[in-house]
């Protein structure tokens, strides 16, 4: 990783300046102190070798005479108990700085995590609509949990590095000062040996790719599979699946114990390399150039007990910081996506309400994947304010499509969109969301009270209102009826409750918002003859009761027969509109699907069945 890369990525996670710096102070005054301590060592034993007399070694030694002068500042005679208490001292405060170190590294390590959970989570909420068809949802949950304690430990492995660099090079420092030849000796040696290993590292960084992309099929499959085991368990694929998921596991298996065996190898390789280093220059320094007893128990010391541990430390750190890199990439990527991704708002004005209509000019649009025909083309439309308008025709004709462009869910590749003769694009997104209403085909129910799922997204809201809704949308009754009312817990995807209360109990939640339009995206399609009924008694209460644009997207024709305006659309263009008795007469395809439903005109006797298209 390059010095530019790591403080992008860094800095775009929230790991500063100050972080950096604290940490690295906090480690420094940790090695110095324990350097001190450990250094304390060689005048201790020099003293004791002349019998606890200072003056011959004063005499002969600058470090003596320094530690004199020390130890008479604070009134003190440098003797055997006060070199003691000095290194005793010594390491009370390096376990101190440790402490506070290790916490400070745990506080930074969670709160990378917080700043990215959020990070991705608000540009995930803010994306585009072409961002969401594509990306696939299990890829950001792996991300923002199995892969994001790996890239974090990336992102802090070069502060790591540089804590255990500086250790090293004091120590290294120490034994110079302590016995510069053998030090010397040993440090050739080792250059060379870390060279040995250097295609050891190579191979760790190329395992970590796996590992990466091991998780997120894993993920994704996952996510994909926990949220069909209806179609699973009914379609009789579950030996399919099975096959799949231990092909998968074993994947991610193979990819981790991979990994692992080359951080056990690089294990088991430094170890033995460093001490045979060390005992290979002690050997030679004292059949060659007659170390002291006394160095030669502190390069010991220091060398084999502090040195080795330190250098073990920065190969496991830099081997662990390869591995995960890939993990660290891959989440700087989706989050440089995401960004990409979040949707432009210039708008400056406050839309209120719907006074004249909807008034489409000339739009097109175009998807980015898919069909190279264009999904509306040419579209010149008027939806009137506070009246009914419903959007009908064939699969694939348009119909959400167009209803996406109202809340700038989606943005027309020609033309624009007016509300009061005011291009949308004029008004803030959140003034605009805030004036549609929505309700989907399929209801998105929350594992949470019926009350809080009636109350979802909208706040400061009384019991009252929420029952209010709940009763121009025909859920009270069905509520009321269970033991704890509002309080029921709805389950998992709402399973607790029916296909048609869970639309009901969505259409409470629209109703709620008071919004001057609402949108009912297929309302009907997946409801029987009942349910059906119930609902189309909830849109007249509301024509009635409230002045709203309602604006419904149908494939069945019956929820819609009285609705001011009706609107066919084929192959992305308006082919006609009226009311149901004037399209009758002039539309083809709506003629037909009439009669494939057993509509007839309201003029004469209706009858209504209960089949979709």
């Amino acid at each position: 990783m390059s010095t530019d890369q790591y403080f992008r990525i860094s800095r775009m996670l929230g790991y500063g300046f100050k972080q950096e710096s604290t940490q690295l102070g906090l480690y420094i005054a940790a090695v110095l102190f324990e350097g001190v301590g450990i250094g304390m060592l060689l005048p201790i034993i020099q003293l004791i070798q002349h019998d606890n007399t200072t003056t011959e070694l004063a005499a002969n030694s600058k470090l003596w005479g320094y530690l004199i002068t020390f130890f008479s500042y604070f009134g003190v005679q440098a003797s055997l108990a006060s070199l003691f208490a000095l290194s005793f001292l010594c390491i009370v405060m390096r376990q101190f700085f440790l402490y506070w170190k290790q916490r400070y590294f745990a506080l930074v390590q969670e709160q990378l995590a917080h700043n990215v959970r959020l990070l991705a989570f608000s540009r995930y909420l803010e994306a585009r609509a072409d961002y969401h068809d594509q990306e696939q949802s299990g890829g950001l949950v792996n991300s923002l949990s199995t892969e994001l304690g790996l890239a974090i430990y990336a992102i802090l492995a070069p502060v790591q590095l540089v804590s255990y660099g500086f250790m090293a090079v004091f120590y290294v420092t120490l034994l110079v000062l302590v016995s510069g030849p053998i030090t010397v000796m040993a440090l050739v040696i080792i250059g060379l040996a870390g060279l040995a290993i250097k295609s050891l590292l190579n191979k760790a960084r190329t395992s970590g790719i796996g590992v990466q992309k091991a998780n997120e099929q894993m993920s994704v499959f996952l996510v994909e599979r926990l949220g069909a085991i209806r179609l699973i368990r009914l379609s009789g694929a579950e030996t399919a699946e099975y096959r799949e998921m231990d092909r998968l596991t074993k994947q991610q298996r193979d990819s981790l114990v991979r990994m692992w065996m080359f951080f056990a190898q690089l294990n088991a390789i430094i170890e033995p390399l460093v001490v045979g280093i060390a005992f290979a220059a002690l050997y030679m320094s004292i059949v060659f150039l007659g170390l002291k007893l006394e160095e030669i128990a502190v390069f010991g010391l220091i060398a084999l007990m502090r040195l080795l541990p330190v250098f073990k430390e920065l190969m496991a750190t830099g081997q662990a910081a390869l591995n995960n890199r890939a993990s660290l990439y891959r989440l700087v990527e989706r989050l440089d996506d995401l960004e990409k991704a979040v949707e432009e708002d210039f708008g400056t004005k406050d839309f209120q309400t719907l006074t004249n209509g909807i008034i489409f000019e000339n739009v097109s649009l175009k998807y980015a994947t898919g069909s190279a025909a264009p999904a509306l083309e040419d579209v010149k439309l008027v939806i009137p304010a506070n009246k009914m308008t419903a959007i009908v025709g064939p699969s694939g004709a348009g119909k959400s499509t167009l209803v996406d462009l109202i809340p700038r869910w989606r943005e027309p590749t020609k033309g624009k969109v007016l509300f009061n003769d005011t291009d949308i694009s004029s008004f803030s997104l959140e003034s605009l969301r805030k004036s549609v209403a929505f309700v989907s085909q399929a209801p998105l129910i929350f594992n949470m009270t019926i009350g809080e799922q009636i109350a979802y997204g909208v706040e400061d809201v009384s019991m009252d209102e929420i029952q209010d809704a709940a009763k121009l949308a025909n859920a009270h009754e069905f509520i009321t009826s269970f033991e704890q009312g509002y309080d029921t817990m709805l389950g998992e995807r709402g399973a607790k409750v029916s296909g048609g209360q869970r639309q009901r109990l969505e259409l409470a939640r629209a109703l709620l918002q008071k919004s001057p339009i609402l949108i009912l995206d297929e309302p009907t399609s997946n409801l029987d003859a009942a349910s059906e009924s119930l609902f189309r008694d909830s849109l007249t209460k509301i024509r009635q009761q409230q002045s709203t644009t309602i604006i419904v997207v149908a494939h069945r024709l019956s929820t819609v027969l009285d609705a001011d305006q009706i609107v066919v659309l084929t192959q992305g263009r308006v082919d006609s509109k009226g009311t149901h008795s004037e399209i009758l007469d002039k539309n083809e395809w709506y003629r037909d699907a009439c009669e494939r439903q057993m509509l007839r005109d309201p003029n004469a006797q209706i009858l209504i069945a209960d089949s979709a298209i």
